[in-house]
């Protein structure tokens, strides 16, 4: 395997999970080439676009409601922002594992899409 030096502990935790819920690589031994790692990469950002964001159809201000049911927000249809009204208002929220805010959330998913875009 290449030796990778993450210092910062987000490229750590990406990469490992990039590696547990992979297909492709089961093994550390199989990322012989910097492709090998740039494939895992991109599939594992590809895999985590389906869980960056929920929503709920449920109203939180409609007093008969007493549960909010969420589901993630699949990858073809994920664009956080005011601009495709999928904000807070109408239900839709950053899942809480995320790591970013919801400012930075529609930059995380822009960047995300034009990595997997210049990779086809």
């Amino acid at each position: 395997m290449k030796q990778i030096n993450f210092q910062h502990p987000y490229p750590r935790y990406g990469f490992a999970a990039a590696l547990v819920s992979s297909q492709l690589f089961n093994y550390p031994d199989h990322l012989e080439t910097w492709e090998d790692i740039k494939k895992l990469a991109m599939e594992g950002i590809k895999t985590g676009l389906g869980f960056f964001s929920v929503s709920t159809k449920d109203d939180p201000k409609n007093e008969g409601v007493k549960k909010l049911h969420f589901k993630p927000v699949p990858a073809d249809e994920l664009n956080p922002g005011k601009a495709n009204n999928q904000i807070a208002a109408t239900g839709y929220f950053i899942a809480p594992h995320v790591v970013t805010s919801d400012g930075s959330a529609a930059n995380t998913v822009v960047e995300a899409h034009a990595l997997l875009k210049r990779e086809m």
